[in-house]
């Protein structure tokens, strides 16, 4: 879709098409894969998962059973040179968008992209997988009060409008992982701000489900399916 042609629609409650994926991205550390991979299966068992590894090699923890690790689409790169000299979430978003460009050009229809230690899966996601280009979960579903408490507006601004811990490609979408991969590249630009910039240019589905995405910025009234805390810590859960 080019840039006379880009629109943002929301998706609140569709029905997931079928020939989704699920690519679980894992950061250097002890994070653990199987509940984020179980809480999957359970709502929505006819998704594959892989899971791709963004750490030492040799730290690279086992995958739980119906888990595979995406290793191929990675060949002829130095990911190892580069995990060590930038920081998260850029190269673990170039890593993940490799993968995830090699499974659509291998006919899957959709990879949904969800970060370990980050996400978690309270119920059905299937708003994430509805569209055939970019999907992203937004940080704010209005405006933040404006009262000098965290976080605001200009926060906002820093951070983009989207999480980074949680979208989804459709099988058109390769033009825009094209364009995001050697954007990523600049570190300087949070990884929020360049999903947002996409989504200009090429067209973007919000999920407007309040129940998608609760965390740090905004927490529903109700029921939670998904939520988004990154740097969540469960022995300083007030940091």
């Amino acid at each position: 879709m080019s840039s006379g042609q880009a629109s943002e629609r929301a998706a609140t409650g569709a029905s997931p098409a079928a020939g989704t994926n699920v690519l679980l991205v894992v950061p250097q550390g002890s994070y653990a894969i199987e509940p984020l991979a179980a809480t999957l299966r359970l709502h929505h068992p006819d998704w594959p998962i892989s899971a791709v590894w963004c750490g030492d090699p040799q730290l690279r923890p086992y995958a739980p059973a119906n888990v595979r690790w995406a290793e191929l689409a990675h060949a002829g790169h130095a990911w190892e040179r580069e995990l060590v000299g930038s920081k998260p979430p850029h190269v673990e978003w170039r890593k993940a968008l490799a993968s995830t460009r090699s499974a659509i050009a291998g006919g899957v229809e959709r990879v949904v992209l969800l970060w370990v230690g980050s996400i978690g899966v309270l119920g059905p996601i299937g708003e994430l997988a509805c569209g055939t280009g970019l999907t992203a979960v937004p940080h704010v579903l209005g405006e933040l009060d404006f009262d000098g408490l965290a976080p605001s507006e200009s926060d906002l601004l820093d951070a983009g409008p989207f999480s980074a811990g949680a979208a989804a490609f459709g099988r058109d979408a390769i033009p825009i992982i094209d364009w995001l991969m050697p954007r990523l590249a600049d570190q300087a630009v949070s990884v929020g701000r360049w999903l947002g910039r996409a989504g200009e240019i090429f067209g973007v589905i919000r999920v407007e489900s309040d129940a998608i995405g609760a965390g740090p910025w905004r927490w529903p009234v109700g029921d939670v399916r998904l939520l988004d805390v990154p740097g969540f810590d469960v022995d300083q859960p007030w940091m």
